[in-house]
């Protein structure tokens, strides 16, 4: 039995590296959850409100541009908000690799779940999930739609 390896301690846990390598994370709380959303909705509305007032404030008054906004229709208005924020959610998760400004003070940050990185197609996917009418509402019961249709997670860091 030359050919056998000797472990140096015999004493040694020969799984110790194995467990030190696996990661099991631990999900965020709703709480945590509904606090990321409250924080990254202020952050969208400042951002939203902000780019429109800079924009209409540049554009004549008479252009059909600020006509269109002046005269939109409800049902426009919220399909253009949810597109809107569709992509302001893409572009900040996108960017912050998974975390939001509200994911940053609550300790959080998404993740796919079959691999531990977020990348910019899951957060083009979470983004576009996030304009289905509703989707917040899935919030409540622990399994959003923009998590379970992108099979992706929020869990904690810290």
């Amino acid at each position: 039995m030359e050919n056998t390896i000797q472990p140096t301690n015999p004493t040694e846990d020969l799984l110790q590296d194995i467990e030190q390598e696996v990661y099991v994370p631990e999900f965020a709380s709703t709480g945590a959850r509904l606090a990321n959303y409250l924080i990254d909705i202020v952050c969208f509305y400042i951002v939203y409100l902000g780019g429109l007032i800079l924009v209409l404030s540049i554009a004549p008054a008479d252009s059909s541009f600020s006509l269109f906004f002046q005269n939109i229709n409800p049902w426009m208005d919220r399909l253009l908000t949810l597109l809107s924020y569709g992509c302001f959610m893409f572009l900040v998760e996108g960017f912050g690799k998974g975390r939001t400004l509200g994911k940053l003070i609550t300790g959080t940050k998404a993740m796919h779940r079959d691999y531990p990185t977020f990348g910019w197609s899951d957060a083009f996917r979470r983004g576009m999930a996030r304009m289905i009418p509703f989707d917040q509402l899935t919030g409540l019961t622990g399994h959003p739609w923009h998590d379970t249709l992108t099979q992706t997670m929020v869990v904690k860091v810290r």
